[in-house]
């Protein structure tokens, strides 16, 4: 069974702990109740991973 984590709030503090939770290869919950703050955080944790990859 694979690791999962359940992080509520995408603010700046979720979005750390999620890449980071992530860099260790956990399957990730995030959740907020601002669908734009959501959609942000996830873009802007995709793009901080891609550029650490390069």
């Amino acid at each position: 069974m694979g690791k999962k984590i359940g992080i509520i709030g995408a603010g700046v503090m979720g979005k750390g702990v999620a890449e980071r939770f992530s860099k260790y290869g956990y399957d990730i919950v995030l959740i907020d109740n601002n669908s734009e703050v959501l959609n942000n955080a996830i873009s802007e944790i995709s793009r901080s991973i891609r550029m650490k990859a390069v």
